[in-house]
């Protein structure tokens, strides 16, 4: 399961990276469904929404080795989207909920709408926190 959390970026050598920090669940919304949030919500194509979480290199293979498990890897957001997120105001975020509810991704989760809400507005919580601390980043934790 993915864990979307803020570190700093001279945090991430750590052995757990988000012990300690702000951090949210994604449960069922894999990365292909946050694209397509990404994608709403900046306007852009799919593939390139699918950009907006690079992967950040910890070692030679780019992994990041937690308790053995090497198939454990840190996502960066963007910080264009990151900046997009915690600007959206309450008005919008209906809408973006609304249309991404009916993507084929969050379709095939059959997940009810208020969780979709809970994850928006805890991911824009996340983002408004990175922008107001200059060295905080958001950052996405998968266990693969």
């Amino acid at each position: 399961m993915d864990v979307i959390f803020l570190s700093a970026e001279n945090m991430l050598n750590d052995e757990e990276p988000a012990a300690g920090l702000p951090t949210m669940p994604c449960g069922l919304i894999f990365r292909e469904a946050r694209a397509q949030l990404y994608a709403l919500v900046c306007g852009t194509f799919h593939d390139d929404a699918m950009a907006m979480e690079t992967q950040v290199t910890l070692d030679d293979n780019g992994m990041l080795d937690m308790d053995g498990n090497t198939g454990a890897e840190i996502y960066a957001l963007s910080a264009a989207l990151v900046e997009t997120l915690a600007e959206l105001e309450e008005d919008q975020l209906n809408d973006v909920i609304a249309q991404w509810q009916e993507t084929e991704e969050i379709e095939a989760l059959d997940t009810e709408s208020s969780d979709l809400a809970e994850f928006v507005f805890s991911l824009i919580h996340l983002c408004q926190i990175a922008c107001n601390e200059d060295d905080l980043g958001v950052y996405v934790l998968t266990a693969g």
